[in-house]
């Protein structure tokens, strides 16, 4: 996710302070996002990171590195 944001920040020409006064949240939080020291965000804060955007949520945070129910199955029980 990390470089999703700030890639994608960087193509709107948004700065990380514009980007947190428009999400409502700190712009460190923003910055722990983008340099991996927060690779666990709320859903609430990716969909509000993703609308200030404007763009799909799953841009910023790629479904396929969601658990899915065969990855988190135990063995020899159904997904």
């Amino acid at each position: 996710m990390a470089n999703n944001l700030r890639a994608t920040r960087r193509q709107k020409d948004i700065t990380q302070a514009q980007l947190a006064d428009e999400v409502g949240i700190d712009v460190t939080t923003i910055s722990d996002i983008e340099r991996g020291k927060n690779q666990n965000p709320s859903w609430e804060t990716v969909v509000r990171l993703a609308r200030a955007l404007d763009v799909p949520p799953e841009e910023l945070f790629p479904v396929e590195s969601l658990p899915t129910a065969e990855s988190t199955a135990t063995p020899g029980e159904a997904a």
